[in-house]
């Protein structure tokens, strides 16, 4: 048994940029509970898990001085038995990262270079709090180019514009 927060921790620490990046396309759906389930990114592994497993222990041991005093507390709480944090990173994660260089470029021309743009007008013009929100919006919409739009382009049993081929010819 292991508390929730310490789930979260591992959690944050496995989807974390150092960890997993995002493949181009798809999603997978993540059963939390009998009744309880989640979509997510599909994610691939930057790191061998053996490698992550090493990193996520040494995160959850507290920082000592040469003296053995206690200078750092602990970056994350934990830490959550091995077994269970393989089978975390084996539900979150679609394996290790695969050479995907043809993909990769037409997801760089047609919606990374945008984005980075997109952030780079954000960046320059905008202030304080709405920096951070207008980056934050940037950053969903990425995400739904990424792995839910396709699903949109196929809906035609409504009138949303956004929705269905029929309205992108209009």
């Amino acid at each position: 048994k292991f508390k929730d927060c310490e789930a979260d921790d591992l959690v944050r620490f496995v989807l974390s940029e150092d960890c997993v990046g995002t493949f181009s396309w798809g999603s997978k759906l993540i059963h939390l509970e009998s009744r309880e389930k989640i979509e997510l990114p599909r994610f691939f592994r930057k790191k061998p898990r053996r490698l992550m497993h090493e990193e996520y222990e040494q995160a959850c041991e507290p920082e000592f001085d040469q003296n053995g005093q206690r200078v750092a507390e602990p970056l994350l709480r934990g830490p959550l038995c091995r077994a269970s944090f393989y089978n975390v990173v084996r539900s979150l994660t679609s394996g290790e990262e695969k050479l995907l260089t043809a993909v990769n470029y037409v997801v760089g021309r047609l919606l990374n270079e945008p984005v980075s743009l997109l952030q780079d007008i954000v960046e320059d013009f905008a202030i304080g709090e709405e920096k951070n929100f207008l980056s934050r919006l940037v950053e969903f919409a990425r995400n739904f180019l990424k792995t839910k739009y396709s699903g949109h382009l196929i809906c035609t049993d409504d009138d949303a514009s956004t929705h269905g081929l029929v309205y992108s010819l209009q």
